[in-house]
């Protein structure tokens, strides 16, 4: 009998090959092929409509803006096209300016790009050297004689100084008053009333010292003349100093 030879091998198996079902490729195929042709076309068609913005135009008032620094803020976004122009970007731009409120950019096909704003207008005076907002913001605006209301105050605590000088002269309104300034100090907040008189109330209990206020103000106002200074850090009721000399009174 023949012996097997030395060294053989077994023979490879080879594996039958996988059935791969290939027929979506066809029609993914052909909806790729048709957005991108689309999109193609869609951009020639907004690139050959696109159009240099002609010019801008600012429909606003110039009382403490000047045009030449708003040109400055705008410059580096020209020459630009209708389709390129960002008017969100354009917009925060303007609005950097110290003195822009609000803004909004509009573009026109036909005509010039619009550029609107609203100037911050100063409403009081801050520490005998600078302007406020309304928001509290120092404005770099000359005073000039500017019959302001004036606010004092820590240094960095305009904006608390402005939301209570607000929070009184709507107070004061209802009570036929004005107020001409607002000093917080360590004491607690001093308001000057243009009728001439101080009132005086602590840092810590603003709305219920102006609640007793009302109550008892119907009292004072006969000789509201005569006032000189309303005391409320009291916990209850308040102090009337005279003009006139008269003995202190408590409400």
């Amino acid at each position: 009998m023949a012996k097997p030879k030395q060294g053989a091998t077994r023979a490879a198996v080879s594996a039958a090959p996988r059935d791969w079902n290939l027929s979506w490729i066809k029609p993914a195929g052909i909806v790729l092929l048709v957005v991108s042709v689309l999109g193609a076309a869609a951009y020639l068609v907004r690139m050959a409509l696109d159009r240099e913005i002609s010019g801008v135009e600012y429909v606003a008032s110039f009382d403490y803006v000047k045009k030449e620094e708003v040109n400055a803020l705008i410059a580096p976004y020209f020459p630009a096209t209708f389709f390129q122009m960002d008017v969100d970007e354009l917009r925060a731009a303007v609005e950097s300016h110290a003195l822009i409120r609000k803004a909004s950019v509009t573009k026109n096909w036909n005509g010039p790009l619009i550029i609107k704003w609203q100037e911050e207008l100063p409403v009081a005076r801050w520490r005998e050297h600078d302007l406020l907002s309304q928001e509290g913001n120092i404005l770099p605006i000359e005073i000039k004689d500017r019959d302001l209301p004036l606010l004092d105050g820590p240094e960095d605590q305009a904006k608390e100084v402005m939301a209570q000088f607000q929070l009184f002269s709507a107070w004061a309104k209802q009570h036929q008053l004005s107020i001409r300034g607002l000093q917080k100090t360590s004491a607690g907040w001093h308001i000057d009333v243009s009728q001439g008189f101080e009132i005086i109330i602590g840092l810590d209990d603003t709305l219920e010292a102006l609640k007793r206020l009302d109550r008892g103000l119907q009292a004072v106002m006969p000789s509201i003349e005569n006032v000189s200074k309303i005391d409320m850090r009291y916990n209850q009721g308040f102090a009337v100093a005279w003009k006139t000399p008269v003995k202190n009174s408590q409400g």
